[in-house]
Formats: structure tokens, sequence, C-alpha cells
């Protein structure tokens, strides 16, 4: 497990209240999970490399398949802590929480295990930023040293807006309704 595991204890990371635990039937993509009594777990305060929605397409798109293998890595049968913000559901009725795997003494709290490694960037919403600035620290430091995501040359497709840091651009110096038609607003590359 050791390089796997490279994570911080959830008491001292991430201080929610205690939630829930269940184990772990499938992971069914860099960001959710499926658990043995049918529910849906989407990773709360992350997004992982994906496809744009509805993609068919046979071109790779970035990291995509090493995300969903790195999560897949750290839950295969695992029993997890499931721990919970204000909002506990997407529109979807996926439920939506930190995630702490649980092997015997070891907790490993996955979101902060992922965006450490640059499987995945920090995403919150108003109503679930519960453990964000923990994770934007985390995230500074796989900047920094260009791990995964952040060693691609350009946007990897995580269906949000960019992290304008990372291109010293201010989002408020982008056209949004220029930039929805481009094909950089859908993870590839453009001439704005």
């Amino acid at each position: 497990m050791g390089a796997l595991l490279l994570g911080t204890s959830l008491s001292v990371a991430c201080d929610l209240p205690a939630g829930e635990t269940a184990t772990v039937a499938s992971v069914e993509d860099g960001e959710t999970l499926e658990l043995t009594d049918g529910r849906k777990v989407r990773l709360l305060g992350v997004k992982a490399p994906a496809p744009p929605l509805g993609w068919k397409g046979e071109n790779f798109w970035l990291f995509v398949a090493e995300a969903k293998a790195g999560l897949s890595g750290l839950l295969s049968g695992a029993e997890v802590e499931l721990r919970f913000d204000e909002r506990r559901e997407d529109r979807y009725g996926h439920v939506l929480a930190q995630v702490t795997v649980l092997r015997g003494e070891d907790r490993v709290w996955l979101q902060d295990n992922l965006v450490a490694r640059g499987l995945a960037q920090v995403y919150s919403l108003s109503d679930t930023r519960a453990c964000v600035t923990e994770l934007l620290a985390r995230e500074e430091e796989a900047r920094q040293a260009r791990r995964r995501v952040w060693r691609s040359p350009g946007p990897i497709a995580c269906r949000t807006r960019p992290t304008w840091s990372a291109w010293g651009v201010s989002p408020t110096a982008i056209n949004w309704s220029r930039a929805r038609s481009t094909r950089w607003a859908r993870g590839g590359s453009s001439s704005m």
C-alpha cells in the first residue's frame, strides 16, 4: 500500500462530523464510486479528468483512465467512511461526501490523496466548501511539483472552468459566451 496511501489523516486535515461507513462495490470514474448498497457517491470538493459529456469519439483524453485507475487502486472492496457537508446529494441523487478509506488502523482521506497525486483538481460550490482550504494547499503542492494533470501543457477536461492561476489569467478577463463555443472551453486549446 505504501505509495498509494500518500494522504493525511482525516482528523487532522478535514474536520467534519463522523458520518457513516460503507463498502465500495466499484469505481465508475475518477470521482464517482458505487457502494454495495447500490448508492453512488461523488467525491465532494474535487473534479477528476473526464471527457466532455456525451463524448463518443475515440480520441484519447489526458489522464481520464489514470484518474479512474488511481481511485480503483485505493478502493477495490474497501470499507470507507463518508462525511458530509451542508448538501448531501447532487441533482442526480448521488451522495456527496468527503471519503476516508479504512484499512485496519490506516485511514486515508481520499480527496486529499487524489489531489496530492495530481489525479484531481479542487472544485467546490457555495454549499460544499468544507475542507476546500486544505485541498487547495495540497493542489498547490501538486502544481509546483507538476504532478500528472499539472504537467499538461494545456487545460484538462475536468468539466469545470479552468483554474486561473495556472495560466496567470483573471476569470473576469474571459468572454464566457465566446469561450463556451471554443475548443478551449471543451478541454482543448484555442487561440483566444
